[in-house]
């Protein structure tokens, strides 16, 4: 799953296997299975030379207020469709298709597909008598999920950030009414944030119901 390099000439159309890794390696740094190649310098986190692409420019990150933006960054469609040289379009398409398979699935399991649903935990004393306690790998997933979400709760929030600063300059270059409205949006990576933001979305709200899930039998 290793990153194909980074060239000057337009890309090809990417291979199947290439997209397949492209989508293999966002899901897993949005699942925290897989890290972003880096280390931390001076209190802030940077991407290593082989990780750092095109996309990283500019982004500087704060050490008291964001030292890991690159590091957020870096697990983003953006920056994984820049490392692999494939199309964001092609790559978001490939990962909504995973999700609806994912989600069909999970209906066909369940017998009906009822969406999202909101589940009481169930707390010890509401245990039927002779009920298995939960087992230890049980509480440790249960764990690993919480703080998951948490880690996306923080990505979330770098990511509006991203999105405040990309608004006002939005609004900056539409306000000159020399410039054509298809190149504000493809210079300031509108659409790149927009995909970006509704996956991170839909990660968060897979995780809560894996949550909620595993909390009903704890």
């Amino acid at each position: 799953m290793d990153p194909q390099p980074s060239t000057a000439e337009p890309a090809e159309p990417a291979e199947p296997e290439q997209l397949q890794a492209a989508a293999d390696l966002f899901e897993a740094r949005q699942s925290g299975t897989a890290e972003p190649e880096g280390a931390w310098a001076d209190r802030v986190w940077l991407p290593t030379e082989r990780e750092r692409r095109p996309c990283c420019e500019g982004l500087e990150p704060d050490r008291l207020k964001d030292p890991q933006k690159l590091r957020n960054h870096c697990r983003t469609l953006l920056h994984v469709s820049t490392l692999f040289d494939v199309d964001s379009r092609l790559l978001r398409a490939e990962l909504k298709r995973r999700r609806k398979a994912r989600e069909e699935a999970l209906g066909k399991s369940d017998g009906v597909g009822r969406g999202p649903q909101r589940v009481r935990p169930t707390s010890p004393a509401r245990r039927s008598p002779g009920a298995e306690a939960p087992s230890g790998e049980a509480l440790a997933f249960y764990t690993k999920v919480v703080r998951l979400l948490a880690d996306k709760r923080a990505a979330l929030l770098s990511l509006t950030k991203q999105a405040g600063a990309l608004c006002a300059e939005l609004h900056r270059q539409l306000a000159d009414e020399g410039q054509a409205v298809e190149v504000v949006l493809a210079e300031t990576g509108a659409a790149d944030l927009a995909g970006d933001l509704k996956a991170l979305i839909d990660e968060i709200q897979h995780l809560a119901i894996t949550r909620d899930t595993i909390r009903r039998v704890l």
